[in-house]
C-alpha cells in the first residue's frame, strides 16, 4: 500500500509490487489465506487494504469462492463468503479383464496422481505391449488429469497428453513390477526420442512401424 500514493486504484498498486503480490501467491499459498480471512474477521479491510486483501483472498481461494458479485466492497463480499468445501474422491480405476491394461491403468495413476491431493483420471491408448524374457513392455500415448471437487465444482489441478513406455518384470507367481519408465521428451527430441524407446525390452530389437503409429496418433 506504500505506492503509488496519489491513485485509488487498487490494480496500479498491485502492480507497483507484483512481485511481492504474486509471492504471496506463491509462497504464502493455504498459509496466506487465514491471514487474509482474519483481517475482515477483525474489521481490519476497509479502503485500500480491503480491496487489495478481497482479491488475494480471490485468488487464494480460486473455485472455493462461492461469490461471483463482482460489484461488491471488500466486506459485502466477505459478508456473503461461504467457502465451498472439498468432496474427496477416488482417483479412477479401470473396470474390465484385460491384464495388461489394468497394470497400466494403475502405473499410469501413480505416474500422474498430483502432490496436493484430489484425485487422477488417465485414458491411456495402448499400441501394442511385447513379453520377452520374463518382461513385459506396453507402448502407450495417455491423457491425465488431476481434479479437485469443491461442492459441485470441479477445478482441474494439471494435466497432459504423455507417450511412454512402460517395462515390467515378471514375477514367479505371475505378478508383475515396474521396471522403467521411458517418456517423450519435450521440444526437438520428441520424436527421436519415442523411436529409440519402441525397442523390445530385452534384445533392444526396433519394431517395425510402432514410432510412426505413435506419432501418428
Amino acid at each position: 500500500m506504500s505506492s503509488p500514493g496519489q491513485s485509488s486504484n487498487p490494480d496500479d498498486y498491485i502492480k507497483a509490487h507484483d512481485l511481492a503480490y504474486e509471492s504471496i501467491l506463491k509462497y504464502g499459498g493455504e498459509n496466506a489465506l487465514p491471514y487474509v480471512l482474519a483481517q475482515f474477521e477483525a474489521g481490519n479491510a476497509e479502503g485500500l487494504r480491503g480491496q487489495i486483501l478481497m482479491r488475494l483472498g480471490k485468488e487464494l481461494m480460486g473455485v472455493r469462492n462461492n461469490v461471483s458479485d463482482e460489484t461488491l466492497s471488500p466486506q459485502e463480499w466477505y459478508s456473503r463468503l461461504q467457502i465451498r468445501r472439498e468432496v474427496s474422491l477416488p482417483d479412477f480405476a479401470y473396470q474390465g479383464n484385460d491384464p495388461v491394461a489394468r497394470l497400466v491403468y494403475q502405473t499410469e495413476v501413480q505416474k500422474h496422481k498430483g502432490r496436493q491431493g484430489g484425485f487422477c483420471i488417465v485414458a491411456p491408448h495402448i499400441f501394442a505391449s511385447y513379453r520377452e524374457d520374463g518382461k513385459l513392455k506396453v507402448f502407450v500415448t495417455t491423457f491425465a488429469q488431476s481434479y479437485r471437487l469443491y461442492d459441485n465444482v470441479l477445478s482441474e489441478e494439471g494435466g497432459g497428453i504423455i507417450p511412454a513406455a512402460i517395462t515390467y518384470q515378471e514375477g514367479p507367481d505371475g505378478s508383475y513390477t515396474l521396471e522403467s519408465y521411458e517418456q517423450a521428451k519435450d521440444g526437438a527430441y520428441f520424436a527421436s526420442s519415442i523411436r529409440e524407446y519402441c525397442v523390445m525390452p530385452v534384445s533392444g530389437k526396433q519394431i517395425e512401424g510402432l514410432a510412426e503409429q505413435t506419432l501418428t496418433h
